[in-house]
């Protein structure tokens, strides 16, 4: 269904933002997102 493909990327999408934070927090680098943090996710979750 289109709600199992929307969770499914928006799960990928997140995963991809953690391993970028995660590889720039290893270099040494600051992570700045371009996506608010402070926004709660709990919104995007419908199940």
């Amino acid at each position: 269904t289109k709600a199992s493909r929307a969770r499914k990327k928006l799960q990928q999408i997140a995963a991809e933002k953690e391993e970028k934070r995660a590889a720039a927090l290893a270099a040494g680098q600051e992570w700045q997102s371009d996506d608010s943090d402070d926004e709660p996710q709990a919104r995007y979750q419908h199940f």
